[in-house]
């Protein structure tokens, strides 16, 4: 509904699957929006363990995978552009320095 408003929105999910971004992908071109991949990783294993182990949930009832799903969950390429940010070793703010860049914003 925002799309088709002219607005902008952010799907904020882990798409691990290939049918999943295209999915993401068809909401947006059905309507005429601009649509881009952005994947966030962490390439540091230890880093990555321990901010999913110290991750706090905002939503009621929901609890975050563990560690163990995480590092076992089922991972496909990417068939189509995609912006990729590391985060490791990074603070958020840098991070996002980086994502704007490379957005070209």
């Amino acid at each position: 509904d925002n799309l088709l408003l002219g607005l902008s929105a952010i799907s904020d999910s882990c798409n691990t699957e290939a049918f999943v971004r295209r999915d993401w992908e068809a909401v947006a071109t059905n309507v005429g929006a601009k649509f881009v991949n952005i994947e966030i990783v962490c390439t540091d294993p230890k880093e990555h363990e321990l901010r999913a182990i110290k991750r706090k949930s905002t939503v009621a009832n929901l609890k975050p995978p563990s560690w163990d799903k995480i590092k076992n969950r089922v991972y496909e390429p990417w068939d189509s552009e995609v912006i990729t940010i590391d985060t490791a070793g990074s603070s958020v703010d840098d991070s996002l320095k980086t994502l704007l860049v490379k957005l070209g914003v």
